[in-house]
């Protein structure tokens, strides 16, 4: 079955057959999927591919960057793809570099340091502030994109200055 689902997913895909099938693989045993999912997640990648400005290798090597990261901030592997390919839309940039910064994204909204900033301005990214249980994480990555327009200058710079400690940028 899985050999199936790989031999179709280098032919609908586009994906080189030795690079394609570790890529693949990978990305399975990061989100626990098994060989009967494989068949879907091409139809995923493909789909996303055939319908945006992004190749299914470029998905597929940003998944290979993010996917951990993403499955334990709770998001679903389907907006993990959609993140992925907005940020490739909107960038330009590789699905490895969109995957790389995507990761370092989810790592820098859960520190201490960016939820204060986040609460500080009005940003809610708390199921339950008093446990410090955060929201799901595309839950908070709606809350921030709602609330970015509004947030003042003083907020702003915050973030970056978070961000430049980080070393985001």
């Amino acid at each position: 079955e899985m050999t199936r689902a790989m031999l179709l997913g280098i032919n609908t895909a586009e994906l080189d057959a030795d690079s394609g099938t570790t890529s693949l693989i990978g990305i399975m045993q990061q989100w626990g999927y098994e060989a009967s999912d494989l068949e879907g997640i091409i139809d995923k990648l493909n789909y996303t591919a055939d319908h945006n400005a992004i190749t299914t290798q470029d998905l597929t090597d940003g998944l290979l960057q993010a996917s951990s990261v993403a499955k334990i901030a709770g998001m679903s592997f389907e907006d993990t793809i959609g993140t992925l390919t907005a940020m490739k839309e909107a960038s330009g940039r590789t699905g490895k570099e969109v995957g790389n910064a995507f990761k370092s994204i989810l790592s820098y909204i859960q520190r201490d340091s960016s939820l204060k900033v986040f609460d500080s301005a009005g940003i809610d990214v708390y199921a339950n502030k008093l446990t410090g249980e955060l929201l799901p994480m595309q839950e908070i990555l709606t809350n921030m994109a709602t609330k970015w327009g509004s947030v003042g200058d003083a907020s702003v710079d915050a973030l970056v200055k978070s961000a430049d400690e980080a070393q985001l940028f």
